[in-house]
């Protein structure tokens, strides 16, 4: 993530903790770059409508080790986001038993 980006994530999480009516008048102090505020701006705007827990973690992930998905095994549930869970599977099964998929962890 860039320097820039990480500047706008800030702003953001600190304006919308702020009152709706007193973010705009705080914006205008805080961004020194008229672009960034835009995105900031932009940003609280995309936000009006969405669940109040929208950024939380998701906490009801049913991928535990052993679930099958198709021809996949979950062997170990390594995270979650906001873009989903990352798990580490295996494939089969394949007669004498489910074969890794995997050849390298990150």
């Amino acid at each position: 993530m860039s320097d820039r980006h990480r500047r706008v994530e800030e702003l953001f999480l600190e304006a919308r903790s702020l009152p709706p009516d007193e973010r705009e008048a705080w914006l205008g102090e805080a961004c020194d770059v008229e672009s960034m505020r835009a995105d900031v701006a932009s940003l609280l705007a995309a936000e009006v409508g969405m669940p109040g827990d929208y950024l939380a973690p998701s906490s009801s992930s049913n991928l535990s080790p052993g679930t099958v998905l198709g021809r996949y095994q979950i062997v170990e549930h390594l995270g979650s986001g906001g873009m989903g869970d990352v798990c580490s599977p295996t494939t089969g099964p394949s007669g004498a038993g489910w074969q890794s998929r995997s050849r390298r962890s990150i």
